[in-house]
């Protein structure tokens, strides 16, 4: 189109008809009529007279009859039926319907054990125990880390891994993306409070999600030990037999930092001290190698109490270097050992003041 601004695509004119040849003869003469117009005109008189003969016998054709347009049929009018009279004969009371009693499910056998005796035991199959030392805390010893994964992965999700809704609880799909690839290795234990518990299972109601056997199961033993009641204050926590994910010595050292989870959800001298050294006994540096460390394990970093709990179980009661050591946290060994020192020496009086370390 060139530089031309207007781009406007034009239609040229056809080009004009080219013009007729001149004739190349004027009319004919009558004389180079053909024989054919002759006769045609010859004939002009004959048939004209006749026509007109016939026209005086027969007479002029006939006109064709006027058309009458059809004219509309006027309907019936359909009446309109009245309403029918409200009736007279009063509504049926509402019955009242039965209550329904629920079935409830077979009581779940829970003894009391001391902490010794849970630590020494290798649990072929799953036991509930109410700890000797503190029986606001229920311990469920799983026989294996499958049955633990699919009776506690969803609540975990819930209530404090990283990346989860806290405001909805996790459908199968969901949950399977979320403990993949390994469900058993979720977590090598559990712990949760009375609350968080009511609440769990009060969203997954709320949703309509559909849970499975065994998470119906504990919630018939949470029932049948008051830790669903409103304001209920126990503690759920819960460790694994040894298998091929996790050793003797993990075991042991799972089993003692669930337990102190369990100490600080229901005795609040102990909580209260938690937070306390949390914010006011540690420096900010100190509380960001805490949150670098943890967050690199899922918990989620922005829940400060949370970080405040699991800060009192790693440094007190995890012995084992696998999962907890200066190098790991990213502090110096006596850092760490001053930690511990300072911590140990405010802490109130329990049994777990002489814990695993």
């Amino acid at each position: 189109m060139g530089s031309n601004p207007d781009d406007t695509v034009r239609l040229k004119p056809a080009p004009s008809a080219p013009r007729p040849a001149a004739r190349a003869a004027a009319s004919p003469s009558p004389r180079a009529r053909s024989p054919l117009v002759a006769v045609a005109v010859i004939g002009l008189p004959f048939a004209l007279a006749a026509g007109i003969g016939g026209w005086l016998l027969l007479g002029p054709p006939a006109s064709p009859p006027a058309v009458v347009p059809p004219q509309p049929i006027a309907l019936p009018q359909m009446p309109v039926p009245a309403p029918a009279p409200a009736p007279t004969t009063p509504a049926p009371a509402p019955v009242a319907l039965p209550r329904i009693t629920p079935v409830p499910a077979p009581r779940l056998p829970v003894e009391v054990r001391t902490m010794e005796a849970v630590e020494a035991a290798v649990d072929p199959v799953t036991r509930f125990s109410r700890l000797a030392e503190n029986r606001d805390v229920l311990l469920i010893s799983f026989a294996t880390l499958a049955e633990q994964g699919a009776t506690l992965n969803r609540i975990a999700a819930f209530i404090e891994k990283a990346g989860q809704p806290r405001d909805r609880v996790l459908n199968d799909f969901e949950l399977a993306a979320a403990t993949a690839p390994s469900p058993e290795t979720y977590y090598l234990g559990h712990d949760y409070s009375a609350e968080s518990l009511r609440r769990f299972f009060a969203y997954a109601d709320r949703d309509g999600i559909r849970l499975n056997a065994v998470e119906e199961k504990l919630r018939g033993l949470l029932t049948q030990e008051g830790l669903l009641a409103e304001g209920a204050t126990g503690a759920l926590v819960s460790v694994a037999a040894p298998g091929p994910d996790m050793d003797a010595a993990a075991r042991r050292a799972v089993l003692w930092h669930e337990i102190s989870h369990g100490e600080y959800f229901t005795r609040p001298a102990y909580a209260e001290w938690t937070q306390r050294f949390w914010q006011e006994k540690m420096s900010e540096a100190e509380r960001d190698a805490f949150r670098r460390y943890l967050a690199k394990l899922d918990y989620d970093p922005a829940d400060e109490e949370l970080m405040a709990n699991e800060m009192q179980a790693f440094l007190m009661h995890t012995p084992d270097p696998r999962f907890f050591s200066p190098t790991l946290v990213g502090l110096s060994p006596e850092a760490i050992t001053r930690l511990r020192s300072a911590f140990r020496a405010g802490m109130p009086d329990g049994w777990l003041k002489g814990g695993a370390r």
